[in-house]
Formats: structure tokens, sequence, C-alpha cells
């Protein structure tokens, strides 16, 4: 049997109905044509709420749910808007400009993107004044998000451009230095990256520079972290994975365990070892246990005591 819920298709075996009052939902999303992720979905009794779990793969998915009789997959489509309009409102906060989108929800949504704009969707049948009271209702919200977005953009910006001769590593704060010379390269003193270049007026080639040896360094200290972190892990039968590190915008680690790899957001440099050492922990673990499960956090727990502390302090320092 086949029904859509939502923006949703549902494949759902008619014995499987009573999946969403008890017991496990694995949740397929497509995020791109060749790319599947799979969580499972735990429903918690007296909130009601759906607690997302990541499963590195379908083999893991099927053996997890090996012992349950209620499964219920199903897979989720693009909501395409039924018509979307520009609208401009007056609140207290000032004018708000917001990109009104129909389409097949229950409820009005509001959503502020990192870049300041603003999104808002309805029901078909909710009259456009009803959308412009709602955001009049939530001005300071939006306004208190888009400042908040501006200022963690413009910081991340002087951080891209050394535009204030200053970057941040480790934890600590450094003074960028240019230094004429024949050679071209970066050094690390106690409390400046000295830039040898031959025109010290070239800004751009500062910052390739800089680039460049930023990036040889992080990967000089992910990898002394994790093979501090990982002597912890090989009683537990775990070889050395394989080390990838990326730009990303929405997570600090990943971990694959068929691929044996871990990918860490390049962006954790500018945090203390600590906290490093806190996502690399994390993410070992995955190796253990690939959700987050009670026995993923035991083991976190005891791997590593300090990983809500240093979870926090990464929060904190790091913008993403």
């Amino acid at each position: 049997m086949t029904s859509i819920l939502g923006n949703c298709i549902i494949a759902l075996p008619s014995i499987l109905v009573k999946t969403l009052q008890r017991k496990l939902v694995i949740f397929i999303t497509i995020a791109k044509p060749t790319t599947i992720q799979l969580y499972k979905y735990t429903k918690k009794y007296l909130s009601g709420l759906l607690i997302a779990e990541p499963l590195p793969s379908l083999d893991t998915a099927l053996k997890k749910i090996y012992n349950f009789n209620d499964i219920l997959v199903f897979t989720e489509v693009p909501m395409n808007p039924l018509s979307i309009s520009v609208r401009t409102v007056a609140t207290p906060c000032g004018e708000i400009t917001y990109t009104f989108e129909r389409k097949k929800v229950k409820n009005i949504n509001l959503r502020v993107k990192h870049n300041g704009n603003v999104y808002v969707s309805a029901p078909k049948r909710v009259p456009v004044e009803t959308a412009d009271e709602f955001v009049i209702s939530r001005s300071s919200m939006i306004q208190q998000a888009i400042t908040s977005f501006a200022a963690r953009e413009l910081i991340k910006e002087r951080q891209k451009s050394l535009s204030d001769d200053k970057t941040v590593i480790l934890g600590n704060e450094y003074s960028i230095v240019t230094v004429a010379d024949r050679r071209e390269y970066a050094e690390k003193t106690d409390d400046s990256i000295v830039i040898h270049m031959k025109n010290t007026a070239d800004s751009q080639r500062k910052i390739n520079i800089y680039t460049s040896w930023l990036k040889k360094y992080t990967e000089e200290v992910f990898l002394a972290v994790m093979h501090d972190v990982h002597t912890k892990f090989v009683p537990l039968g775990i070889d050395f994975p394989q080390l990838k590190i990326r730009s990303m915008t929405a997570r600090w680690g990943s971990c694959h365990t068929r691929r044996k790899m871990i990918v860490l957001n390049r962006r954790m440099i500018e945090a203390p070892l600590n906290c490093i050492s806190h996502v690399v922990t994390h993410e070992f673990c995955h190796f253990i246990h690939p959700d987050h499960s009670r026995q993923f956090y035991a083991l976190l727990d005891k791997m590593c005591p300090t990983w809500r502390e240093d979870k926090k302090l990464l929060e904190k320092l790091v913008i993403l």
C-alpha cells in the first residue's frame, strides 16, 4: 500500500501501520540523485518528538531493525511551491522584505537564512495579510537573527581575507606579519604568523601563502590528534582510519565506517585542542556504534568525559 502524507511518499505494507505509535522508523532522504542518507527515528512517548540518528548504510539499518516487527520506510520528495511572491511590511523594527511561498503545508513557517533572506511558507488558502501579520509579530526575532548572521559572516570574512591582520589558531589569536623575502612561505611563532613574500603589498598573494600554510598545518594537527585518540580505541580493535579535511557549514565531522574514514571540518583549527579531540573521539565512537544510541554516548562518556563542555566551547568559539 502506498499513501502520501504531506510532502512524503510512504511505502507502507498494511501490517506495518502501527509503526508511528511505537518502535522504529527508517527515514530515507535523497539529498542528491546519487546520495541516500538513512536515519533511524525513535519516538519519545512523553514529548511525542522524533529523534533522528544517522545511519551509515542500509545494511546497518536492517541490522538495527532485525528484532523489530514494525517497519516504516518513506522517501522525501521535493516540495515545489505553488506560488512565490516578494513582500515588504512595516514592522516596529523597520521594514522587512520576505519571500512568500504557498506550499502544501499545514502551518505558516518562517525561515531566516544565513545571508539574511527571510522566507515564509503557508498553506494555499492563507491570506497574504495573515502572512504579513505573522512576520510583524516576529519582527524582533527576525531582526535579531539577521543581525547575528551578519556579525558571524563579518567575522568569517575577516578570518578569510586577513583584513585586520589577525587570525585565530587553536584558540589563540595571532598577528599576521609580512616580511620581504626571495622565498615565499609562512611560519608560526609564539604570537604571530610570519609570511615571507617577495611583494609585501600583494594582499592576494599574502592570503594564498597563508592559506597554503594553514592547510598543511591543519592536516598535521588533526593527524596528531587522531593518533592520540586512536590509542584509546586500539584495545577495541579499531584500525587507524583515513583522514579527509573539508569545508562544512553544518557539522564538525563525520564517520564513514565502510570506507574507514573520518572527515573533519577544517574550521576546527581555530578551536583549542580539547575541542578538536572531542570531535575526533565522537567520530571514532561511531566505528563501534554507528548511531547515537545510549551505548554510543556511554562509550563517548568513557573515552571523553569532558565532551559536553568541549562541545559548548567549540560552538562558542568557531562560527560556521
